[in-house]
């Protein structure tokens, strides 16, 4: 996510979903937050999760979004008319204050970053002692599961090679200084009439389905209508990591320094 030219926000990939929406209530049920802190969302896009922040917990939290692309932080701006502090930023600048917020939400983008180890660093930088990070996932066994992996198994092998497994990443999490690292699944149940299987396949980041001409993609999910439409009819089960970790209250080291 270097820059406008290679991005990959168009302005139909603003609107959210019921993933988003899913998720941010269930940060809302784990992670109660004080208001007279922020909380930030490290790679928050064209801004769809800062919206479901917002509306998870009532309208009472201050949110921050830092997002290198700004192609991303224009959409925020402009599409969604957000009016919350956006910065251009990688999460490994340090470009927030030091110990400045109360949790870090960090939704499917560690994939994406150039070094977990560094990335995290910064969110740690930003946190206050007892601060909370969040990071939601995807598991390699749930890539494995993933409903169309019939209909598309390169966009199954292609995010085995970008995601990192959990255990690496709880080892990563817990060697930057955090604390407390738990992890969990979560499910959240979809419905055939909630997905826009078009935009939900072809909005898949930087897959291989994703660079494919248009004409192949186009075959491939004439393809999944034709044999696949019966088998998610009657809805199925996405599945998610969650991981969570504390900065420790005694933490007073050089990185606030």
């Amino acid at each position: 996510m270097s820059g406008a030219e290679d991005s990959k926000y168009t302005r139909a990939h603003v609107m959210g979903s019921r993933r988003r929406e899913a998720i941010a209530r269930m940060l809302a049920e784990l992670i109660p937050v004080d208001p007279a802190w922020p909380v930030i969302e490290y790679g928050c896009g064209s801004g769809a999760n800062l919206l479901a922040l917002a509306r998870a917990y009532g309208g009472g939290v201050r949110i921050i979004g830092v997002d290198p692309d700004p192609l991303a932080l224009e959409i925020a701006r402009q599409t969604m008319g957000l009016s919350y502090p956006l910065i251009r930023a990688r999460m490994e600048d340090h470009v927030l204050a030091p110990s400045c917020a109360q949790m870090a939400v960090l939704s499917f983008v560690l994939h994406r970053v150039r070094s977990v180890v560094d990335g995290l660093a910064g969110v740690l930088h930003s946190l206050r002692p007892g601060g909370r990070v969040v990071v939601v996932t995807l598991s390699h066994r749930q890539i494995r599961n993933f409903c169309l992996r019939d209909w598309f198994p390169d966009l199954v092998e292609a995010n085995l090679h970008r995601y990192p497994c959990i255990s690496k990443l709880s080892q990563e999490i817990a060697d930057v200084g955090f604390g407390d690292v738990d992890v969990q699944d979560f499910v959240h149940r979809f419905s055939w009439s909630e997905v826009d299987f078009s935009e939900f396949v072809l909005g898949t980041g930087s897959s291989n389905l994703a660079r494919l001409p248009l004409g192949e993609r186009e075959r491939r999910l004439a393809d999944f209508w034709e044999s696949g439409k019966g088998k998610l009819e009657r809805g199925w089960d996405a599945s998610y990591t969650v991981l969570t970790a504390t900065r420790p209250s005694h933490d007073c080291s050089a990185i606030d320094n």
